[in-house]
């Protein structure tokens, strides 16, 4: 058993490595290359492996990716092997793919310090939103296909409560359907830019990786974000 603490609220955890039949289950899910499918082996294991209540599908995705990878680091191992390729126009080996060994144990959830702040704002003088992070069900439902419906449908699903500054306060349960997307169209493109910029801001699992050029070994720094780095 090993503890961890939940980034988005700090949280004690207690999980468990995986076993066996659970580290197959990845497997599978991986050699389908289908990011839903990946999603669900994802929170099927942790779901298993984490010893507290805990409901999977309300907490944000980056929590979640980040109790994966924690948990892949202790079942599995702390190193994993990936391939860069060179940052183009850095230096000579421009393009040029090099191995690297990351601890994930060291992989982190980065933006949490602004996720704290801006997660409420005004849309217009006296009326706001709180939002909230999609969790993995939310992406499950929506679907992974950038478009104008998917984007509207992941807003209205994310919409925590609307609230005035006269103290009013509505959640999404106590607003017919209809009137929730009459709100969120009714938005201007400055109004609508602002529940973009929360989304943009999202805090994601990430860590830096410094490597040498495999042609002319000047030292270099990456960024990984995301879990496709880690899976």
């Amino acid at each position: 058993m090993f503890q961890v603490s939940l980034p988005s609220t700090g949280q004690k955890l207690t999980l468990r490595p995986f076993l066996v039949s659970e580290e197959r289950i990845l497997l599978e899910a991986a050699r389908t290359e289908n990011q839903v499918e990946i999603a669900n082996a994802m929170k099927q294991i942790v779901n298993n492996c984490v010893t507290e209540e805990l409901d999977i599908d309300k907490i944000p995705t980056f929590d979640l990716e980040y109790l994966f990878v924690q948990l892949r680091a202790q079942s599995v191992g702390e190193a994993q092997e990936l391939m860069l390729t060179v940052d183009p126009h850095e230096c000579e080996g421009d393009g040029q793919e090099v191995q690297v060994s990351v601890e994930l144990n060291k992989a982190k959830v980065l933006g949490l310090e602004n996720a704290k702040t801006n997660s409420r704002f005004l849309i217009t003088d006296n009326i706001g939103v709180e939002m909230r992070y999609p969790t993995i069900m939310d992406a499950s439902e929506v679907g992974t296909e950038v478009d104008a419906e998917n984007i509207f449908a992941m807003v209205k699903k994310c919409v925590k409560q609307v609230y005035t500054t006269d103290g009013d306060i509505f959640e999404p349960d106590q607003l017919d359907a209809g009137e929730l997307d009459t709100f969120i169209n009714s938005m201007n493109s400055g109004q609508f830019r602002k529940i973009n910029e929360f989304f943009d801001g999202m805090p994601k699992l990430g860590m830096d990786v410094t490597y040498r050029c495999p042609v002319c070994s000047k030292s270099m720094s990456k960024r990984l974000e995301g879990m496709a780095n880690f899976f």
